[in-house]
């Protein structure tokens, strides 16, 4: 269970993923030779998570949790991630209801955003269209945001990411 705090997270084995992405069972494996990195920030509260990280090149299968939505948008790196095949135009957002499989691959290193709630809690927040991916277990499908939408969405973001790095540690 997510705790509701912050909490930051470096992960130096592909194999530390599996449990780091809330709401996702994420596996991955490094594009290179040499160390491998992720360094991870993560806001929960109750069943939500956002979180914000870098990683170094890789390829990840993941698959979304039952009765998890989840959103992934690249902040960096978008013009060499491809996402099942398909290569990932900028401003796109990547949407997964619970169950739903993918595959993305990046072979430079990248910063992303993942957003994973509970579908109620989705269906509350976001307002999906009745045929959206988010209200569909196993179902996926990319959502291309307005340029205006996306830098206020992707500037929060960094900016909440940036205060946690900056704040003292504390047990």
């Amino acid at each position: 269970m997510l705790r509701e705090a912050v909490e930051l997270s470096l992960i130096r084995e592909p194999e530390e993923f599996l449990g780091a992405v809330p709401g996702m069972a994420y596996r991955a494996t490094p594009l290179r030779a040499g160390p491998f990195e992720a360094s991870l920030t993560t806001f929960g509260l109750g069943g939500v998570a956002l979180q914000t990280g870098r990683c170094a090149p890789f390829l990840a299968v993941a698959q979304a949790g039952p009765g998890m939505a989840v959103l992934q948008l690249p902040l960096e790196g978008s013009e060499t991630l491809v996402r099942n095949g398909q290569p990932f135009r900028q401003r796109m957002v990547g949407l997964y209801g619970g169950g739903a499989e993918f595959v993305r691959a990046n072979p430079r290193a990248s910063a992303f955003v993942t957003l994973s709630l509970p579908v109620d809690a989705a269906e509350a927040l976001l307002c999906p269209p009745p045929g959206s991916p988010l209200r569909r277990p196993g179902a996926q499908g990319l959502l291309e945001a307005g340029p205006e939408a996306w830098e206020r969405a992707a500037g929060l973001v960094r900016a909440a990411a940036t205060i946690a790095a900056a704040a003292p540690r504390t047990v």
